[in-house]
């Protein structure tokens, strides 16, 4: 899904606008589901926010920001601080970066190093497949 982080708050300029939206391409680029990489990179700029703050400001559904919010905490990227509700009802989170970008975009970078290391294994494979069968 198309990400416009136009909505973000006054205190984001249009370059940090112009440069989150690219590195959330460069993420998706590498393999970082566009989700995953549109909410950590707005949990960055905006800092803690819950699930409908990050639904109105990636753009995204509620079901897109959970799967996005699950994958982050797995890789323990996230910090989920529950804000208890007075009287019924479930109780809303606030969801914050552990780390910096710099480190939250690590587990990804590895992925994708990994990835690149196996496709490179492989080509030299064809290569040494192709001399043996001859051209």
């Amino acid at each position: 899904m198309a990400t416009d982080t136009s909505t973000a708050s006054p205190s984001v300029n249009g370059a940090s606008r112009v440069k989150s939206s690219e590195m959330i391409q460069l993420l998706s680029s590498i393999g970082v589901e566009e989700n995953t990489a549109t909410v950590m990179v707005n949990l960055h700029i905006q800092g803690p926010s819950k699930s409908s703050d990050l639904q109105k400001i990636c753009k995204l559904r509620q079901p897109d920001v959970s799967v996005a919010i699950n994958r982050l905490n797995r890789l323990n990227l996230i910090e989920v601080i529950s804000n208890p509700k007075k009287g019924r009802g479930r109780p809303s989170h606030t969801y914050k970066l552990t780390v910096g970008l710099n480190d939250a975009i690590k587990p990804f970078r590895e992925q994708a190093e990994s990835q690149l290391a196996i496709l490179q294994n492989q080509i030299s494979q064809v290569s040494k497949v192709t001399e043996v069968i001859g051209d």
